[in-house]
Parts: structure tokens; C-alpha cells; sequence
């Protein structure tokens, strides 16, 4: 006999593999993936960003569009977790800001290799989590706008709760809120950037502004 606990986790499991199901059903796969190559060959990081944030779009049009998501506009919980942006993603917010391009952060991470690249991901994250978690991004505006949008980071892009609540979505409830696994996306776009680009939570690259 199963219990209604049982029956919740089964029946959660189920809708979260529907989900994922019907994204991965509609991702041109084909397009983000010639993207992603013509990435790889741009000789500049900026440049390279430019592609990465065309792939990034790619699967954020398909995400929507499946319905699979809580997400859309003037939903900011995300915008109060760790994100850990690259040198060159800092530089493209401070040239649409038009601001000075930031100087490299005393908390940034840098790695070289692949092994030591994928520890970068998780060491930048977890040291944002300890400093940062539950601090709006400096980029946020009244209505729960962001600002930078066009700019936006690549973490920004990809992130995707595939809760059936937004709230789920809170700070407080961060790890908890199931999301769409973008892990090796966010992988390829740091060793796709640059193995030597320096990592830091984007609040470290960016202090807050005061408001005027």
C-alpha cells in the first residue's frame, strides 16, 4: 500500500518529466548547437559572448513557449540568488549600461582546464551563496524589471524553475525549486569564453547604486 506522501512524489515526477518532455520536444537543438560552434570560433570573448547569448535566447523562446515554466515578466524571485557571470559578460552590462567596465573582484575565481573550469561553476556559486543570497542584483528595477535586460547574463537566460509556483522560486526556498538542468550550458559557456576568464557573483563585479 502506498501512502499520499508516495503517491504526491510519484505524481510530482511525472509532471516534471512532462515538462522537460515537452521542452525538449520543441528545442531546435540544430540551430542553438551552430550557435554555440560559431561561439567557439570568434576570435574575440566579446564576440563569443554575442553567439553564446543567441544560443542562450534559442532555448529561453522555446522554454516559454511550452507553457512548462511559471516564468515571465516582472517575476524577480531569481533575481535575489547567486549569479556568477564571466569577465567578459561584466564588460557587455557595463558598455550597455554605460558604465566603466569594473575592475576584476577580489572574490573572483579563475581556472584553467576543464576539470578546473567545472570546479569554477560550483566554487563561484557557493561563495555568492555565502555573501550575497536573498540580495537583490544591482541591475534591479521598480516592477521587478531588470535593467540590463538585453545584456543580461547567460545564467540569467537559462535559468528556468519548472515549479507550478512562482513562489517556489523565493530565495529562501533556493535548491528546493525544481529547475530545468542547464549545467552543462552554463559549462560550455565559461570554457567557450575563455579558460582564464576571472568568475565572481555579479553583485561583486557591480556594488549596489544608490537611488537618485
Amino acid at each position: 500500500m502506498t501512502s499520499d506522501s508516495d503517491e504526491g512524489k510519484d505524481g510530482e515526477a511525472l509532471r516534471l518529466q512532462d515538462a522537460v518532455g515537452r521542452i525538449e520536444a520543441v528545442m531546435d537543438n540544430a540551430a542553438e548547437a551552430r550557435f554555440r560552434s560559431t561561439a567557439r570560433q570568434a576570435r574575440t570573448s566579446a564576440k563569443r559572448l554575442i553567439w553564446l547569448q543567441r544560443a542562450a535566447d534559442i532555448v529561453q523562446d522555446v522554454v516559454l513557449a511550452s507553457k512548462a515554466v511559471p516564468c515571465g515578466s516582472g517575476c524577480s524571485h531569481c533575481c535575489a540568488i547567486p549569479v556568477a557571470i564571466t569577465q567578459a559578460e561584466a564588460f557587455a552590462i557595463a558598455d550597455f549600461a554605460k558604465l566603466p567596465r569594473p575592475s576584476q573582484p577580489a572574490a573572483a575565481i579563475t581556472g584553467r582546464g576543464v576539470l578546473a573550469q567545472e570546479q569554477v561553476v560550483e566554487d563561484a556559486r557557493d561563495e555568492a551563496a555565502l555573501a550575497h543570497m536573498g540580495e537583490p542584483c544591482t541591475f534591479l528595477v521598480d516592477g521587478g524589471r531588470c535593467s540590463v535586460y538585453p545584456a543580461r547574463p547567460l545564467a540569467c537566460r537559462l535559468h528556468f524553475s519548472l515549479s507550478t509556483n512562482s513562489d517556489d522560486c523565493r530565495p529562501d526556498y533556493f535548491g528546493q525549486s525544481p529547475r530545468l538542468d542547464v549545467f552543462d550550458r552554463n559549462l560550455d559557456n565559461i570554457l567557450t569564453l575563455g579558460l582564464s576568464q576571472p568568475v565572481a557573483d555579479i553583485r561583486d563585479w557591480f556594488a549596489q547604486r544608490k537611488q537618485v
